[in-house]
């Protein structure tokens, strides 16, 4: 793992740290939101705000020993760096936790690197630096929210519940899509279990426990970035907003489009569709014989891929 986190940083260190000014098209709007917290103790702009107090603290810590503003461009570019890297300890930790019984000596560990370095080094995560900070660094808190999830439907790891509150609290409060994709995997979650006996009655206690946190979250969010709240309230209100203006439901409907063409050039589209692909066969050729926990994350995460990759929807959303 420390390998694997050292080769992650490495790469991305490359584009989030090397180049003289941050590459990505949003950089910039980082160092306003870091600088209008040093200074006024806000947002300048309405966001979803952990990411930006986290890199104002490091730059209040840098600007004891630097320039003030040298250590808000610092800060935001070393968490650029460092924090999306850590993709790579979830990853490990499912590896490990998959892996205990393989037959063959090395697996998991070749498992670990291979998993750790597609989750830190391939085309979405390295796309994301210098510009896309957000969207980088919500990942692994994302994903651990998942993995401490599994790990209370399988009745193991002690502190599983506050880690898993902890986890969808902070990615909710990181990015949007952060806060849809952990509502949906809970609805999914509650849906699926209700069709496992064996999980059924296991999954009330988390689920209204990650209700309420979730309740607690929008009612933040509206307070913080109301644009972005009522938006996606909105939606969950009138789900048909989640197909409005698609390319392919037009073209279906004989209508032709000129956005048609690239909804299907998307990397995103492709990637999500393949994964959900593998989903699939997996559950298909192993389902059966893992416990109900597995069986469980495994029809969940499937679900959920597929349906955040689904063409029909509206190209913003997707």
């Amino acid at each position: 793992l420390a390998a694997v986190l050292v080769v992650g940083f490495a790469v991305r260190a490359q584009i989030s740290l090397v180049p003289d000014f941050l590459t990505g098209a949003d950089g910039a709007y980082y160092l306003v939101q870091v600088r209008a917290i040093l200074r006024h103790g806000r947002l300048a702009i309405p966001d979803f705000p952990f990411i930006f107090y986290l890199q104002a603290g490091l730059a209040w810590i840098l600007s004891l020993g630097m320039d003030p503003e040298a250590s808000i461009v610092a800060a935001v570019r070393w968490i650029d760096a460092v924090m999306p890297g850590l993709l790579a300890v979830p990853v490990c930790l499912f590896v490990r936790r998959f892996s205990q019984s393989h037959s063959h000596r090395h697996g998991p560990i070749l498992a670990m690197i291979l998993g750790g370095l597609l989750a830190t080094t391939s085309f979405s995560p390295l796309w994301m630096a210098g510009g896309a900070i957000k969207n980088g660094c919500v990942l692994p808190f994302s994903l651990l929210a998942i993995y401490y999830l599994f790990l209370i439907l399988e009745r193991s790891g002690r502190y599983s519940v506050m880690l898993t509150l902890a986890a969808v609290l902070i990615s909710s409060l990181t990015h949007v899509s952060a806060l849809a994709l952990n509502a949906t995997l809970m609805v999914l979650v509650v849906v699926i279990s209700m069709v496992m006996p064996t999980m059924r009655p296991l999954i009330w206690r988390p689920a209204l426990g990650l209700s309420a946190l979730l309740l607690v979250i929008v009612s933040t969010v509206l307070v913080l970035d109301p644009a972005r709240g009522w938006r996606f309230l909105g939606v969950l209100a009138h789900p048909e907003r989640f197909f409005a203006g698609s390319p392919v439901i037009a073209w279906l409907q004989g209508m032709e489009t000129l956005r048609f063409e690239s909804v299907f050039s998307l990397p995103v589209f492709w990637s999500g569709n393949a994964l959900g692909l593998l989903g699939l066969y997996t559950l298909w050729r192993y389902c059966s014989r893992v416990n109900g926990a597995t069986c469980l994350i495994l029809w969940t995460t499937t679900l959920t891929t597929i349906l955040f990759s689904c063409p029909l929807l509206a190209p913003d959303l997707l």
